[in-house]
């Protein structure tokens, strides 16, 4: 189940964890707050508004510019009710969940005020949509609430900018 592989996944990032620090490497815990914006698909862009979440992640450099990184997150979408109205009917629920955890590669390139980075990950995705029901005059329509998991990769990139020690910001796409 998807429960089982990310248990799996997590005793994985522990142990990445304990090499990381017998190794000695540099390690950098992130925990982080996230918008989320629908783009695609069109059903996912037309019905649901943006999301709101957050996650943490670990990374250890290796050899530099080379880091591991783990990572864990969760986005909250709520459903646009004037998408799903039905005449006088009114909606509740309808709500999508995504899970993230993933592992990956990370190369951080260090700059004076700033650090560009390219990221390369693979983990497991999970998406849960919540039961709409939609009241109308006559009876209650519920459609099926859906949960799909899967395993994929990522690939993408960010600029992290700290303003201390224990505090900065960064951006991904």
């Amino acid at each position: 189940t998807a429960f089982a592989a990310m248990r799996k996944l997590l005793v994985l990032f522990t142990l990445l964890l304990s090499t990381a620090s017998l190794g000695h490497a540099q390690l950098t815990v992130y925990l982080n707050g996230s918008i989320g914006v629908p783009v695609a698909p069109d059903r996912f862009n037309e019905n649901w508004k943006n999301g709101f979440g957050g996650g943490g992640s670990a990374d250890f450099v290796v050899m530099s510019p080379i880091a591991l990184e783990a990572s864990v997150g969760y986005v909250h979408f709520g459903l646009k009710k004037e998408s799903a109205q039905i005449g006088e009917g009114d909606v509740q629920g309808g709500n999508t969940k995504i899970l993230t955890a993933m592992g990956g590669i990370k190369l951080k390139y260090p700059r004076e005020f700033f650090t560009p980075y390219l990221i390369l990950s693979g983990g497991l995705f999970s998406l849960e949509e919540t039961e709409a029901i939609i009241e109308g005059e006559g009876e209650d329509s519920a459609p099926n609430a859906n949960k799909e998991s899967t395993f994929g990769m990522a690939i993408g990139g960010g600029l992290m900018m700290p303003f201390t020690d224990v505090f900065g910001v960064f951006g991904e796409v």
